[in-house]
């Protein structure tokens, strides 16, 4: 085995436009070029942060703290020196960094250096502060899901427990449709093509992961039915992969590998099969305008799976964050739908945006939102036409994106926050109230809330 060993900044090798289903592979080199410019060529400057008075441990990696200030003395982390030579300023070169969490906050690791990414314009606070707690089963909260199932105005929200399902609605009811082994997530939509929303959830019951409730539509009940996998994965997505207006269930997980089990339209369903490895974030859309559906996901990389689940298009933007939390809609009001993802880093986040279609040209563009986002949904929620992107995390703060018309990749105008009720780690945006207007689910896990419009 060769062991090929360098120093200088990453730079990703050429190919083509598509990859291949395998995952492990290096995807192809953007030749766009981004609203924030960044240098691809080794830094030969030797950089230092000012920090009067400091001890060691006040620097960020690679630096240290010497005479009262942080200076650079080579980024050194093992597996990545060569030949006992560290990469540091005295070879000509160095790497700052490896990863966004190596730079301070508000910058990102853009091709092994720490960059400095502009803030997002901050908004006056959201319209979303009265908050309707949901009545809980008693075992916890795993899932949000907004769906139209129920004859009044509005939708409800499903909502599951570690061992069970139901429905949530305005008025304060919570109907149990379900008490099963085990629930990690849900999704809803209709399975069978009859008209009405079913249910499908992921978790381990009578020998497969992967299971559907299908509703009769006269409120007489709903029926199980177990499909044919044992496939790992924690989380769960409706997609019209095929194109053929039914809609197939994508199984996946950040520890698992992403798998598709093909709906014939009837409420039968293929044995699950391999498309992808693991996935952090999975969501459908409209990528290319089209109109087929497309689906965003991030696994080592973000990556767009158009008009299909067998090849991938690799949305490089010179960093490959760990985790991103994706949202899909129509954010500029042009065209196909845009893609937004999100990475707390360092308890900011750094928001990576790709405006239009993402097979022509892959412009995009990095701003920094003031506080770390998890999880994200999206929706109109100002009413203005233009879909907004939402999303919360562990400090229970509630942000919002507004979308705006533009040509540039800059897809949002400002962003506004407003503290919910406590951690947010899951999230969905529909019509709870039934009075037109969108509200926000959310959930630490144990109790879930529903944030109302105010105004």
């Amino acid at each position: 085995m060769a062991l090929l060993c360098a120093c200088g900044p990453i730079v990703p090798l050429g190919g083509t436009d598509t990859d291949s289903a395998d995952a492990t592979a290096e995807g192809p080199t953007d030749d766009s070029s981004p609203s924030t410019t960044v240098s691809t060529s080794p830094s030969t400057t030797s950089p230092s942060t000012t920090a009067p008075g400091c001890i060691p441990g006040d620097c960020p990696p690679g630096y240290d703290c010497i005479d009262g200030v942080c200076q650079y003395t080579g980024y050194c982390a093992d597996g990545y020196c060569c030949y006992d030579t560290c990469c540091g300023f005295e070879c000509g070169w160095y790497y700052e960094c490896f990863d966004n969490v190596d730079c301070a906050p508000g910058q990102a690791c853009l091709y092994n250096q720490c960059q400095y990414v502009e803030p997002e314009a901050e908004c006056e606070s959201v319209d979303l502060t009265f908050l309707l707690p949901i009545p809980s089963f008693g075992d916890g909260v795993t899932a949000l899901a907004f769906a139209d199932l129920g004859p009044g105005p509005g939708q409800e929200l499903v909502v599951s427990g570690v061992s069970t399902i139901g429905i949530a609605d305005a008025g304060g009811g919570l109907q149990v449709i379900a008490a099963v082994p085990s629930v990690t997530d849900v999704a809803a939509g209709d399975i069978d093509n009859d008209g009405d929303l079913d249910i499908v959830y992921a978790g381990s019951d009578g020998g497969s992961t992967a299971h559907v409730l299908l509703n009769d539509g006269n409120g007489g009940g709903w029926a199980p039915v177990n499909l044919p996998t044992n496939a790992a994965g924690a989380q769960i997505e409706l997609v019209d992969f095929g194109g053929d207006g039914t809609l197939d269930v994508v199984l996946f997980g950040e520890q698992d590998a992403t798998y598709v089990m093909w709906n014939d339209g009837l409420g039968g369903f293929s044995s699950a099969e391999y498309v992808w490895d693991a996935t952090v974030s999975l969501v459908p859309g409209d990528l290319d305008g089209s109109g087929l559906p497309d689906v965003a996901l991030h696994s080592y990389e973000t990556y767009a799976m158009q008009d299909g689940p067998f090849s991938a298009f690799e949305l490089y933007t010179g960093v490959y964050p760990y985790k991103r939390a994706l949202a899909v809609a129509n954010f500029d009001g042009q065209g196909s739908e845009d893609l937004i993802g999100i990475e707390s880093v360092n308890g900011v986040s750094l928001v990576t945006m790709w405006p239009g279609s993402l097979f022509v040209g892959n412009p995009w563009m990095f701003t920094s939102w003031p506080q770390p986002i998890d999880v994200v949904s999206a929706g109109d929620i100002n009413q203005d036409g233009y879909a907004d992107v939402v999303g919360g995390g562990e400090n229970g703060v509630l942000m919002v994106g507004y979308g705006q018309p533009s040509p540039s990749p800059d897809l949002v105008v400002c962003v506004g926050q407003t503290n919910s009720a406590g951690a947010i780690r899951m999230i969905d945006v529909g019509e709870f109230s039934g009075d037109g207007r969108l509200d926000v689910a959310v959930s630490d896990g144990e109790s879930a809330w529903v944030h109302l419009r105010s105004g």
